[in-house]
């Protein structure tokens, strides 16, 4: 509730009117309960669930199309916190603390679909995400599955996900003492199929109003740029800056503690985190920046991991035996959170550039490693 409250009273706006995506959104949404009868791109409609949703529920309530996209969004956030609370349940204050942090107080993981509330379907993505990260970091597979189901129906980075939980429930340690390898590979089986047969029925289903539009590997993938090399050395380097600009906190945290555990002691569940953010991360990183339809959205795309990336750091924090940060200290580094929230576009208090906003990222980054590290470790060993 800290954590919203601030969002809220430090974004620069709140449902601001749409732009860019948002206006093919709400062009779904508004046919409600209609079909739409223009042309949607296919980046577009393969989202067609979640928008028309909205759409139907505008039609029957009798709210503004911008009012029910406001309550949606509502709605999100409370199921998108239950979930954060279900996969941290375990962790110690300190942990529950720092890991929610990173997420919530991410510049790019809540403030832009507060500005632009028709972007919610990101937020449905992430949602799904964490169901399927408690399924498969708690052995539940009703929840993989469902969690599967709705993390496609948001967005189509579940694609790329579906295969890494399938490897996950093959490999892990956990899943192969408990479950035979038949339900297993059943298991795995289903994920990946259900996850692109939902997704192929959607396209199937909206083809009608729907005209190509989105990135091929073939034409549209960073591969073209990389032929370019050297010509193209400097535009790949801001390609991959951009990406990595929503996570250079977690990731300085991540590979700070790894180091002073070593990499032998992390375990299968915070390796298949990691694993599954950077199936999320590689998405955004592989399309051509120049494509006409991406527009500088590296940020917003590569954020979908931080949801991974927090999960990997509460473990790390456990495994590191530092559950038993004072409270100042805690305090001090969610402060310090706080502040690299703070964005020179999505905030109204903060830095006025990008070049100042980068360098608080790396300062927030040192000083949140420095104080993690300064806390002596508690006696109790870690459980595996």
């Amino acid at each position: 509730m800290a954590f919203a409250g601030f969002l809220l009273v430090s974004n620069s706006a709140l449902g601001a009117p749409p732009t860019h995506d948002s206006i093919d959104y709400r062009e779904i949404a508004s046919a409600a309960p209609h079909l739409p009868h223009g042309h949607i791109g296919s980046a577009y409609t393969g989202r067609f669930v979640v928008h028309y949703t909205v759409g139907l529920f505008s039609w029957a309530t009798g709210l503004p199309l911008g009012a029910a996209y406001a309550v949606a969004l509502a709605g999100v956030l409370v199921v998108l916190g239950a979930v954060i609370l279900a996969l941290l349940q375990s962790c110690s204050l300190g942990e529950f603390s720092i890991a929610a942090g990173l997420l919530a107080l991410s510049p790019y993981a809540l403030r832009p679909y507060l500005i632009q509330t028709s972007m919610l379907g990101d937020l449905v993505f992430v949602i799904g995400l964490g169901a399927s990260l408690y399924g498969v970091r708690s052995r539940r597979v009703p929840q993989v599955l469902a969690g599967l189901v709705v993390a496609v129906l948001g967005r189509q980075s579940a694609i790329g996900v579906a295969p890494v939980l399938a490897l996950w429930v093959l490999l892990d340690p956990a899943w192969r003492s408990s479950v035979s390898i038949r339900v297993r590979v059943t298991i795995a089986a289903v994920a990946v199929v259900l996850t692109t047969a939902l997704y192929s029925g959607v396209r199937a289903f909206t083809a009608r109003f729907t005209i190509p539009y989105e990135p091929s590997l073939l034409h549209d993938s960073v591969l073209k740029r990389i032929a370019d090399l050297p010509a193209a050395a400097s535009e790949l380097i801001t390609h991959a800056a951009r990406t990595m600009a929503p996570l250079i906190v977690p990731v300085a945290l991540i590979i700070v503690l790894v180091i002073s555990l070593g990499w032998r002691r992390v375990t299968f569940r915070c390796w298949g985190s990691l694993v599954v953010a950077a199936s999320l991360v590689v998405q955004p990183l592989m399309i051509d920046p120049a494509w006409t339809g991406f527009a500088h959205n590296e940020q917003r795309l590569a954020a979908l991991a931080l949801l991974p990336l927090s999960c990997a750091a509460a473990d790390l924090l456990g495994l590191a035996h530092r559950s038993d940060m004072p409270r100042s200290r805690i305090l001090i580094t969610v402060g310090l959170l706080a502040i690299g929230s703070l964005h020179h576009e999505f905030s109204v208090v903060g830095p006025t550039s990008l070049g100042t906003f980068l360098a608080i990222q790396f300062v927030v980054a040192v000083a949140a490693c420095w104080l993690v590290l300064q806390t002596k470790p508690t006696a109790t060993p870690a459980q595996p």
